[in-house]
């Protein structure tokens, strides 16, 4: 018998992030919702909230996300905050943020990762 399988954690992709990134994490296994898929746009009080709900790891550019979780004490399964990447970066950088601190996304925790440094925020800090 091989390895079990790696469980992958949920995933919302904010409209920064486009659709090849998409289409290699799920490639890769995870299961992908993006905001565009919802319809029209529910505005950035409300992503962070939909990610919660669904308990996704919410990926975006956008630093107000983390912002507006600390400071409305929502409950999230965590962020992976991509900044100054190149959008080429995007999927080569949030496949081994997915699997490499899963157990500290889904607590809440906030990665920033930007060109040479990845930052773990952990939930107990926020």
């Amino acid at each position: 018998m091989g390895p079990e399988p790696r469980s992958r954690l949920p995933v919302l992709l904010d409209g920064c992030v486009g659709r090849t990134v998409a289409q290699r994490l799920r490639d890769a296994g995870h299961d992908v919702l993006r905001v565009s898929d919802l319809g029209s746009d529910p505005g950035d009080a409300e992503v962070p909230r939909l990610a919660g709900d669904q308990g996704r790891v919410l990926i975006a550019e956008d630093k107000d996300f983390g912002q507006i979780i600390i400071a409305q004490g929502r409950r999230h399964r965590g962020i992976i905050r991509l900044v100054q990447l190149p959008f080429s970066a995007h999927a080569e950088t949030c496949l081994p943020l997915l699997d490499t601190p899963a157990s500290q996304l889904a607590a809440g925790a906030i990665v920033t990762a930007e060109p040479g440094r990845v930052r773990i925020r952990r939930p107990e800090a926020h």
